[in-house]
């Protein structure tokens, strides 16, 4: 029957075979409905040709025929129908039902984040991303889209990214004739979050919905000098302090994770202060922060400030106080290095002045720091 190609034949031309029997299941099946927009007409009868919508009352008269129900009728059942009405005063005559649109089965789709949007013919069964897939799909993550739905007259909210989630959830609604989809773009919200600790960094962030305290802080990417203890959120005028150790830890912190981030806030993580220094006859004599993650052990100091430079490693030492009163540990470094002697790679702490000597000065003394450079690097000037 001519309504069958008219309405499918495109659409069977491209899909599969399952695909191709469905759709033809589906518009054998169609019943009429006010709206639907039909051609009836007998060859070499113009007199007896309808072309136009389904009217109100779902029933149209034809001459001599008189007045036919259409609404809730299939094509073939309404060809069927007039035939036999016709062939009792007509002979050899054939009556062709043309579905031209199914505008009762009308769903419309439009938004800012659209590919397409428009009027599409609604099939059984269509979900609100059924409607999506035939319009184009969307230009926007899920959790950007605003979705809404008017249907009959009211607006109802949808929850978009729940029904991207789990299709096959009532978040993504069944579809109703003459329903229409809102999808507009969520107005993004950004927080700062401010990193500093080595390499700082500052960046701003794009929220999205499940965005949280321990992922904001990742993508601000803090460093093992970062003092994640003494993190702290500013807020207008406010200072919020939180411990944020548990980002390198297995194990959540309940305050962290149900933090609740507001637009506007600045994620604050300072730099360690506990440090140690290296100085002496060395490449690169100094203050380095010390890392509250992992010990910084003589030989890590050693070899970050380069090793020594015409100093006597084996003579070095470490001035550390405790309680105001200066101690000297003796460490070998170079018995470290080469008899593998770790017994004394102690762990730095913080306030600790490794020293190595130079040659043939007897070792270390401390005299050797009592000097002004020593004097402005212990009390941090």
């Amino acid at each position: 029957m001519k309504f069958v190609f008219m309405f499918a034949a495109v659409l069977l031309a491209l899909l599969p075979f399952a695909a191709k029997a469905q759709i033809v299941a589906n518009v054998l099946n169609y019943r009429l409905d006010v709206d639907d927009l039909i051609e009836v007409s007998v060859p070499n009868h113009a007199d007896l040709r309808y072309a136009g919508p389904v009217p109100p009352g779902g029933k149209i008269s034809l001459p001599e025929i008189g007045v036919v129900t259409l609404v809730g009728k299939t094509c073939s059942q309404l060809e069927a129908e007039l035939q036999k009405k016709i062939t009792e005063f007509r002979n050899s005559v054939t009556v062709d039902v043309i579905l031209l649109e199914a505008r009762s089965k009308m769903v419309q789709i439009v938004g800012s984040t659209l590919k397409t949007q428009g009027k599409y013919t609604m099939r059984p069964g269509w979900r609100l991303f059924d409607l999506v897939a035939a319009a184009g799909g969307i230009g926007a993550k899920p959790n950007k889209v605003n979705a809404k739905l008017v249907r009959n007259g009211k607006l109802v909210q949808l929850n978009f990214l729940a029904a991207s989630d789990k299709p096959d959830s009532d978040d993504n609604v069944l579809l109703q004739p003459g329903d229409m989809v809102l999808l507009d773009e969520v107005d993004t919200v950004h927080y700062f979050v401010s990193i500093t600790g080595e390499g700082q960094k500052r960046s701003v962030v794009e929220l999205d919905q499940d965005m949280d305290l321990y992922r904001l802080v990742l993508m601000g990417q803090p460093t093992e000098f970062s003092d994640l203890a003494k993190a702290h959120i500013l807020r207008g005028t406010e200072e919020i302090p939180i411990n944020l150790e548990s980002i390198d830890t297995a194990k959540s912190d309940e305050k962290v994770t149900n933090f609740k981030l507001k637009p506007g806030d600045t994620v604050f993580i300072p730099r360690i202060e506990t440090k140690f220094s290296v100085l002496g006859l060395v490449g690169k004599p100094g203050v380095y922060p010390l890392p509250t993650k992992k010990p910084v052990t003589v030989l890590d100091a050693y070899a970050l400030v380069g090793g020594s430079q015409g100093g006597d490693p084996s003579r070095a030492g470490i001035l550390r106080t405790t309680d105001k009163k200066p101690t000297i540990i003796a460490v070998n470094i170079d018995k470290m290095l080469k008899k593998s002697n770790l017994d004394k790679n102690i762990a730095l702490k913080d306030g600790d002045i490794l020293y190595i000597p130079p040659k043939g000065s007897g070792g270390f003394k401390l005299e050797n720091l009592v000097t002004p450079l020593y004097l402005l690097r212990l009390f941090g000037i």
